[in-house]
């Protein structure tokens, strides 16, 4: 009984038991059913079921936090102060049909030019020194083609000591 329930839960996001597949037990039917032998039975999955989306999807923000506050989601550029060292994004596909086959990248251009590649749709940037950035992301469903890039602006203001005001005031 554990076993099916292990086998149901790891199944429950698209139907297919990514635990338990017995050797040689895929059989994939003319009508497009694709059955499959595992430890507790056997699982049909209709592969019609299974579509990748028309076009590449965008990626949203659907969530955008520092280490003081939330930020609005509309803006094309937060500004943040400093002691505000924790940034965290959040974004998504909302390709509903199968969450657990999108696939995200994202950088956050002047700090890293590489891409970072998750599934979980989150980014988190921590201890950021003064600049200004740009954050980028994109999302794949399956093997699919990336869609357009997501992009925001992200400036973190120095400490009050280490403005051109400041530096003004020590030189006087």
């Amino acid at each position: 009984e554990e076993t099916m329930a292990r086998n149901i839960r790891l199944a429950a996001t698209d139907g297919i038991p990514v635990a338990g597949l017995q050797e040689r037990s895929l059989v994939l039917t003319p009508g497009g059913l694709l059955c499959m032998a595992n430890a507790c039975g056997v699982t049909v999955v209709d592969t019609r079921n299974f579509r990748t989306p028309p076009d590449p999807l965008p990626a949203i923000l659907t969530g955008i936090t520092t280490s003081r506050r939330r930020l609005p989601l509309h803006c094309t550029s937060w500004t943040l102060n400093h002691g505000e060292d924790r940034l965290e994004i959040v974004f998504s596909a909302l390709y509903h049909p199968a969450p657990s086959h999108t696939h995200y990248r994202y950088r956050l251009r002047g700090l890293d030019e590489k891409w970072t590649y998750t599934e979980a749709g989150r980014a988190l940037f921590t201890t950021l020194p003064p600049g200004h950035y740009t954050f980028e992301a994109q999302a794949a469903v399956f093997d699919g083609e990336w869609g357009p890039v997501l992009q925001r602006d992200v400036i973190m203001r120095p400490p009050f000591w280490r403005t051109w005001w400041a530096y003004t005031f020590y030189a006087l």
